[in-house]
């Protein structure tokens, strides 16, 4: 899951090739679970939050916090793969990726029908809370929202085991 509430852009998977794309649809038939971990744009020297004040590099997102990536998280939306989406996600300088978690010992998996709904909840919920006018509104609703996430992420779901596939394509993954 991505913060969809930060960010309202989107981009098209045309700028993949298919054989690119076929590898996000490839395992798709064989996973039964997933997680639901919440990833975030945070910072390698943050002191915040202190931080908003004196550090140069700081650049508020709409909800105050700071922009560590060029443009946000962009999804480029996939028809069939084992998420509805690939993140497009340029760092800027101190900038990294990241998702807190804290159930001891164990990620919560979720069946991959039922966490397709949570995902695409989560991106049409950011698609209404951009579409607020009113500043103190739209802030006040966005740090709600995000705070519903994290305490959702760490629900316990029992499962005996699973799989895990983690595969990075430099084609895909470009650090600026």
């Amino acid at each position: 899951m991505f913060e969809a509430e930060i960010n309202s852009k989107i981009e098209s998977t045309s700028l993949l090739s298919e054989e690119v794309l076929k590898k996000f649809r490839e395992y798709k038939p064989d996973l039964s679970h997933r997680t639901l971990l919440l990833w975030e744009e945070h910072c390698t020297e943050c002191n915040f939050p202190s931080c908003y004040k004196t550090c140069e590099l700081y650049d508020p997102r709409i909800d105050l916090k700071c922009r560590l990536f060029i443009d946000g998280s962009i999804p480029l939306y996939i028809e069939g793969g084992v998420n509805p989406y690939i993140l497009k996600i340029k760092f800027k300088k101190w900038g990294k990726i990241w998702t807190r978690y804290s159930t001891p010992n164990r990620i919560s998996l979720f069946e991959t029908g039922y966490s397709f709904k949570v995902e695409n909840l989560n991106i049409f919920a950011g698609r209404i809370l951009n579409k607020i006018k009113f500043d103190f509104l739209k802030i006040f609703l966005i740090k709600k929202f995000s705070s519903l996430k994290h305490k959702y992420q760490n629900i316990k779901r029992q499962i005996n085991c699973y799989l895990a596939i983690l595969s990075l394509n430099a084609s895909i993954l470009k650090i600026l």
